[in-house]
């Protein structure tokens, strides 16, 4: 319950008490915020794992990125269907405008919500808006500094390495 904005807990309910799988909330890991798991074993649960660090519109928007990929195995079964092709597209889509249609959330997150469904990406990280708002709901330590606030040329340090910023090519920059 603490990790869910309240007033989605019933919707993020919902669609745990609909759906058949298994739902842990695991230490924050550096590569991914969330994971879907599913097995072909008889017997065995899918398993969706989310990230404890995460403040709570950032959770429930991983927690439905996951359920989409439970989706997607339910009605296609995995075969010939790309992690995060036009069938995962949909369902996350859906999803998201099913929450922002029945839940009262914050202006600010319901608009970069509906945003980020037009045109979907497979980590939320690469939707600059979507983060940006996010960061308003995110205790963060006051010395972090985004990418898009340098300048070629500028210099910073990350995971204990001192880097350069190269030059920038729409969504990422190159460093050395």
């Amino acid at each position: 319950t603490p990790f869910f904005p309240p007033e989605a807990l019933d919707f993020a309910y919902f669609q745990f008490d609909t759906h058949h799988f298994h739902f842990h909330i695991v230490a924050p890991r550096k590569t991914k915020k969330g994971d879907f798991k599913y097995f072909r074993v008889k017997g065995k649960t899918h398993t969706i794992t989310v990230n404890s660090d995460l403040c709570s519109y950032d959770f429930l928007l991983v927690y439905l990125h996951e359920v989409a990929h439970y989706l997607v195995y339910k009605h296609y079964n995995m075969a010939r269907v790309k992690s995060h092709g036009e069938e995962w597209k949909h369902f996350f889509r859906l999803l998201i405008e099913n929450l922002t249609d029945q839940v009262d959330l914050p202006e600010d997150i319901k608009t970069a919500y509906l945003r980020h469904s037009k045109k979907i990406m497979s980590s939320t990280v690469l939707d600059r808006e979507l983060e940006l708002t996010l960061d308003k709901y995110r205790s963060k330590p006051t010395n972090v500094l985004y990418l898009h606030d340098l300048k070629i040329g500028d210099v910073f340090i990350c995971r204990n390495k001192i880097f350069r910023v190269d030059y920038f090519a729409r969504t990422r920059a190159r460093c050395t």
